[in-house]
C-alpha cells in the first residue's frame, strides 16, 4: 500500500502543495545528465550511440560529478506529462507478487519522471553491463510505460531476480511486500554507490535526527525518519534515537481493523513502571517513563506494510483491513517535526 504525500515540502526544491485528481504533488527541480562514458567510450544521448571520444582530466571530473549529482537529485511528486496505464503484465509463473511489485514501482510518479529522462542509465558506470539493479529496473519502467494499453513480460527481471532477492526461487510464490523492500533497498544502493556516499542508516543522520548528508534519489522518495523516545516522569528528560525508514509496518490483528487504527496503535503511549522502571539519563534513577514511537521526518512517498500473518495461529489474517484515500499523519509526528499538516493520498 503506497501513499503520495505530503502536503508540506522539506526535502524537494521549490514545493507547492496542490490536490489534483487525488494526487498531492510538488514541483521541483531535478537534475540529470545524458552522458555516459568511461576513459575511452561510447556517450549516449537518449539512448542513441554518437561515437567515440577521449576523456581529458576535467572531463572526468564533470561525469563523475554528473552521476553524484544525478544520485542525489531532488524529486517531483507529480506527473510531469500526461500518463495513461502502462502495460498489462504477463505472469510467467507463480510471478502475481513480482508483477503486482513492479506495477507499482512503475506507476510512483517521481520515479517514472526519472525515468522518463533515463535519468539513472545516462549516468551509471555499470551501464550497460549487467548487475544494476537501477539500471534493470528504468529499462523495464521505460518498455512498460511507451507501451500502454499493451502487455509486456518481465523477463529480463525475472531472470535477474537475485539481484533483488537472494533467496527467492523461480516458479516459487513469494512475498510482495519483501520484494517490494529488497528493490527498494537495492535502488538506494544503487544510488550510494553511484554519489559515492558511505554513511547510510543511523550514521547518515545528525544529533537532531536530520541528514547531515545529500540524500539518494530514492531517500527522497522513500526515506523518512522514525523517532523512539523515553520520557522520564520524574525529572522530564527525554531520550531520543532516531532511525530512517523505507516504509511503516503495522500490526492489524483485532475487530475493526484499519491503517488508521493500526497507526494509533503504534505511535501510542507506553507507559514503564514497575518491575519496567527506567533508568534515566538525567536524573541517574530508576522512574516511570513514557515511551513512544512516532514519525520525526516524513516521506515523500509513504509504503505501508500490514502484518497480516498471526504468529499466535500461525496463520494469515483474513478479515477485513479498511483504509483510505486520504491518510492524515499529524496525530502521529513528533512534536519537534518540522513537517506539518502531513498528508497523503493513495495511488
Amino acid at each position: 500500500m503506497t501513499f503520495i504525500g505530503p502536503e508540506l515540502p522539506k526535502h524537494v526544491t521549490e514545493a507547492t502543495t496542490k490536490a489534483k485528481e487525488g494526487h498531492w504533488g510538488r514541483s521541483g527541480a531535478a537534475v540529470h545528465s545524458n552522458i555516459n562514458t568511461t576513459n575511452v567510450s561510447t556517450y549516449k544521448f537518449n539512448g542513441k550511440s554518437h561515437g567515440k571520444r577521449v576523456l581529458l582530466e576535467s572531463d572526468r571530473k564533470s561525469v563523475e560529478e554528473r552521476a553524484r549529482d544525478a544520485a542525489t537529485a531532488s524529486v517531483d511528486l507529480k506527473w510531469n506529462t500526461q500518463q495513461r496505464a502502462a502495460a498489462g503484465l504477463r505472469n510467467l509463473g507463480n510471478t502475481c507478487y513480482l508483477n503486482s511489485v513492479l506495477q507499482c514501482i512503475t506507476h510512483t510518479p517521481p520515479l517514472a519522471n526519472l525515468v522518463l529522462q533515463r535519468h539513472h542509465t545516462s549516468n551509471c558506470p555499470l551501464n550497460p553491463k549487467p548487475g544494476c539493479a537501477f539500471c534493470l529496473l528504468e529499462n523495464h519502467i521505460l518498455r512498460c510505460l511507451n507501451l500502454p494499453n499493451g502487455q509486456a513480460a518481465p523477463t529480463e527481471i525475472y531472470a535477474q531476480l537475485k539481484s533483488f532477492a537472494k533467496d527467492f526461487t523461480h516458479g516459487r510464490q513469494e512475498d510482495a511486500h519483501e520484494l517490494l523492500r529488497y528493490a527498494i533497498e537495492a535502488l538506494h544502493q544503487s544510488c550510494l554507490k553511484q554519489a559515492g556516499r558511505k554513511e547510510d542508516g543511523p550514521a547518515a543522520l545528525g544529533p537532531s535526527g536530520q541528514y547531515k548528508v545529500k540524500r539518494t534519489v530514492i531517500e527522497n522518495m522513500f526515506g523518512g525518519v522514525m523517532q523512539s523516545q523515553v520520557k522520564c516522569l520524574g525529572c522530564g528528560f527525554e531520550s531520543n534515537t532516531n532511525e530512517p525508514i523505507m516504509d511503516l509496518s503495522l500490526e492489524v490483528g483485532g475487530m475493526g481493523a484499519s491503517v488508521t487504527r493500526a497507526l494509533g496503535l503504534l505511535t501510542a503511549a507506553e507507559r514503564l513502571d514497575g518491575q519496567n522502571k527506567y533508568r534515566c539519563g538525567g536524573c541517574k534513577k530508576l522512574q516511570a517513563a513514557s515511551k513512544r514511537l512516532h514519525l520525526l521526518s516524513a516521506p515523500n512517498i509513504l509504503v505501508v506494510h500490514l502484518k497480516r500473518f498471526d504468529m499466535t495461529f500461525a496463520g494469515k489474517i483474513q478479515r477485513h483491513v479498511a483504509f483510505e484515500e486520504i491518510l492524515r499523519m499529524d496525530p502521529h509526528m513528533s512534536p519537534t517535526s518540522l513537517d506539518r499538516s502531513v498528508v497523503y493520498g493513495l495511488y
